[in-house]
């Protein structure tokens, strides 16, 4: 909706020289193919007729043409992409939908065709540049566009990857397929594979996502770079890489990326995290871990005072804790910003946590609740309260809580959530509905974690024991 009332006022805007310029339109035609698997086929459309659309622009070489302009009107490449995307119109009774089955699962094929016209593409892109006001309007409205496409990236990458097969490496038409995308040369083919790789990742499939990550480093080569983005592209890829190899217990190898991460950088808060964490998985003393995060409050005053408090809560240290945690949350109320709110929601989730083990329930719960205001995607808080209420016998509200993580569809690119914290919520709701004597309920919860994560703690003998009451009569 904010796209397209952005469009009518950027038209509305050209007034009567659209009108008078001579068309220079083409009709360009984008086809895709998705399985549809649990999402329904309205959704799954939607998704493939903007797929098409993209496909469509790709094959007409618009992205490419438009260099000059790029250079002629001072504007980036998204930019100009997302005002031929916002120019392109679909042709009238041009959808064609067919449904089919390919390997036991249903797979739908979508062909449109779209009206191109290049010279209100370039008319539009110099009132764009001339107007700054203008400028700044269409600049909010990339944001969103921006977070549609990951939203379309992320549902192709589950479409076009099995994500619930077994832990294995990619087959070869699946490396070919990345390897098209990455000689492409653009932001966009990179864009496509670290969806690919991201998918992986959240879904637990660690070995895929860090060979993929590894066919993205190795293509990189043809990509074209603004200044300084190329040491944060690459100190990403290896912090991730990390990430993946932490997510293994693999603490060697996580170090071996983080040690790469930070040659690019030497001041990425994140590996610098990540180095911590290594630390004390090997055994460091709470006072060489400590010492570590003083290097970090150098490089981000916030991020070295939480990680602080963290060590500080594991030594029962509670009131040190309160004291890093809530100079970290008055730092960031004093320097307010956009980049903060999910910062600032995560140091909401530590204080619950921290009141948890006062025993002071009521603060941990209007912490947690403040954390979820901050940022409502964040599973991670939502666990954390239902936690707190199993604990406090809230069996519904809890129950509420862990139904949530269960339906949420981590759509937004976000690399703090993950397929373990799903097969975890199955768990924790079982155990409520062995609580609430549901116990057909509990041992149907307890089979889809076992199937989402097969290590996970305790499942076993909580079915094990819901079984032996169920026999019992209980």
């Amino acid at each position: 909706m904010k796209m397209r009332m952005f469009w009518r006022i950027l038209l509305g805007m050209a007034g009567s020289l659209l009108l008078s310029a001579v068309s220079e339109a083409r009709i360009i035609t984008g086809t895709v193919e998705y399985y549809v698997d649990n999402t329904s086929r309205v959704e799954i459309e939607k998704v493939a007729l903007e797929s098409a659309k993209r496909e469509a622009l790709e094959q007409a070489g618009l992205y490419i043409e438009s260099e000059s302009l790029v250079k002629n009107n001072a504007l980036e490449k998204d930019a100009v992409k997302a005002i031929t995307i916002g120019t392109t119109k679909l042709v009238n009774n041009s959808i064609k939908k067919q449904y089919s089955q390919e390997n036991g699962k249903e797979k739908l094929t979508l062909t449109a065709k779209f009206d191109v016209d290049e010279k209100e593409v370039s008319e539009n892109l110099k009132r764009v540049t001339e107007q700054k006001d203008l400028l700044a309007l269409f600049e909010q409205e990339m944001n969103s566009y921006t977070d549609q496409l990951l939203k379309y990236e992320y549902l192709k990458a589950v479409s076009d990857f099995n994500v619930d097969q077994d832990e294995n490496l990619l087959t070869d038409e699946e490396k070919n397929y990345l390897f098209d995308y990455m000689q492409l040369g653009t932001i966009d083919g990179l864009q496509t594979c670290n969806s690919y790789a991201y998918t992986a990742y959240i879904y637990g499939k660690y070995k895929r996502a860090e060979q993929i990550y590894k066919i993205i480093i190795d293509n990189s080569n043809s990509l074209k770079w603004e200044d300084g983005t190329e040491k944060n592209f690459y100190g990403y890829m290896y912090e991730m890489l990390a990430e993946v190899r932490l997510k293994m217990n693999d603490y060697v190898g996580a170090e071996a990326y983080v040690d790469k991460a930070l040659s690019y950088d030497a001041e990425r808060p994140k590996a610098m995290i990540q180095k911590g964490e290594i630390m004390a998985a090997r055994g460091a003393s709470v006072a060489e871990q400590l010492k570590h995060t003083e290097k970090i409050e150098k490089i981000n005053y916030v991020t070295g005072n939480s990680s602080r408090a963290l060590i500080l809560m594991k030594e029962c240290r509670y009131k040190e804790a309160f004291d890093c945690l809530n100079k970290a949350i008055l730092y960031i109320e004093k320097h307010p910003n956009e980049d903060n709110i999910r910062n600032l929601s995560v140091l909401y989730d530590n204080l619950g946590e921290l009141y948890e083990k006062i025993s002071d329930y009521k603060n941990a719960e209007k912490s947690y609740k403040k954390g979820i205001e901050l940022d409502p995607n964040n599973m991670n808080i939502l666990n954390s309260l239902g936690c707190l209420y199993e604990k406090t016998e809230n069996y519904t509200k809890a129950y509420d809580a862990f139904d949530k993580i269960i339906k949420y569809n981590p759509v937004n690119g976000r690399t703090d959530w993950n397929s373990n914290m799903k097969a975890l919520a199955y768990f924790n709701r079982g155990n409520i509905s062995m609580y609430m004597r549901k116990y057909e309920n509990a041992l149907q919860d307890y089979d889809m974690a076992k199937k989402l994560d097969p290590n996970l703690e305790n499942v076993y003998v909580m079915k094990e024991k819901v079984e032996k009451m169920l026999r019992n009569g209980k």
